[in-house]
């Protein structure tokens, strides 16, 4: 999960990236934008750039050693002052990629930003993003004491049209990438993936587990949910045994999962459904056995709380054997109850 809710903006610059087809180069800025930490700009900067992207859609990119983006960020991350210069250059590399005639001109901006957090830990990141899309708002303004309406163009933050996160371990050195792309389809989709970023997809264990594991969160709120007769305490249920099954085996098989974890035939057929949905969305391969990396199952352990939430009143944490908690229904009372049954209190 990507939780920016204690991050920083610590340096941003904007430039312009013309339509290539028709040649119109790049507007490049010399300064940096002026954020100040109490610049209510800043929080919606933030939701704007960072709230549209999912953790669980990781890249790596295909050629570290000759990849200028690398070379750019990696100049960012030892030297922040690097960031007028190496986001000069960025821009003039996305420029240069952008040679399909769908590929619109549009505003490229290069973040350094601190204390974004991924599966609950901090990490400098290095921002790359593009608004392509202007909407049409109506200004409401005053003059001769008499009101008037006119149109303006400018950007709606409520969806990001393309974003790159740059996560770099400080240990390893290793990097995690992240990516939106909301607007692009067919042959100009790759330009910023593959042409500009050049990005692979993460395909290791933890990639497979860590998406196992999303899988299976998802599925229990999307499909396994109160609108398909499931109620909370097999939910929770469910949510216990998927996290059981990866903390306790080495090796992870699908037939093996399927039939310790769900069992249900008919929940199978819905789970193996939702599975080709949840690959074609995030357009990601998920493999049928593989070995589960425990680094990941620690990560995402704390995402897995099974809390039954009963009005304002009660919150009620399920940790194992669903045969311990029945729900009910009072018709004196007309209100629905669980009952529990336990050894001992603390």
């Amino acid at each position: 999960m990507i939780d920016y809710s204690e991050a920083t903006i610590r340096q941003l610059i904007v430039h312009h990236i013309g339509y290539k087809p028709y040649d119109e180069g790049c507007e490049l800025s010399e300064n940096l934008l002026s954020l100040q930490q109490d610049n209510p700009l800043s929080p919606l900067l933030l939701q704007y750039f960072l709230k549209t992207f999912k953790p669980d859609i990781q890249y790596n990119f295909a050629d570290p050693d000759i990849n200028p983006v690398i070379q750019e960020v990696d100049q960012i991350f030892e030297n922040a002052e690097t960031i007028i210069g190496s986001s000069k250059k960025l821009a003039e590399l996305l420029y240069e990629t952008s040679t399909h005639p769908k590929i619109k001109a549009g505003d490229f901006y290069v973040a350094n930003i601190d204390n974004v957090k991924l599966y609950g830990e901090a990490y400098r990141c290095i921002g790359l993003f593009k608004s392509e899309t202007k909407e049409t708002y109506l200004k409401v303004y005053t003059g001769d004491q008499k009101f008037g309406i006119e149109p303006k163009e400018g950007i709606s933050i409520k969806k990001l049209d393309k974003g790159a996160l740059i996560f770099r371990n400080q240990e390893t050195g290793e990097y995690i990438i992240s990516i939106v792309d909301s607007i692009s389809k067919g042959d100009e989709a790759v330009y910023w993936k593959t042409d500009f970023l050049g990005l692979i997809p993460r395909e290791d264990n933890f990639f497979m587990t860590q998406n196992y594991l999303s899988l299976c969160k998802d599925f229990v709120t999307d499909v396994y949910n109160a609108e398909n007769r499931v109620d909370c305490s097999e939910q929770a249920d469910m949510l216990n045994r998927s996290i059981d099954y990866f903390g306790k085996n080495k090796d992870f098989d699908l037939s093996d999962f399927e039939s310790q974890v769900i069992e249900n035939p008919e929940t199978i057929k819905a789970f193996e459904d939702y599975r080709e949905f949840y690959e074609n969305e995030r357009q990601i391969p998920l493999e049928d056995a593989f070995s589960i990396e425990p680094d990941a199952v620690k990560k995402h352990k704390r995402f897995f709380k099974s809390v039954i939430k009963l009005d304002k009143n009660f919150h009620v944490y399920v940790h194992g054997n669903k045969q311990l908690i029945e729900r009910g229904y009072d018709q004196q009372k007309k209100m629905h109850f669980y009952q529990l049954y336990f050894d001992y209190e603390n």
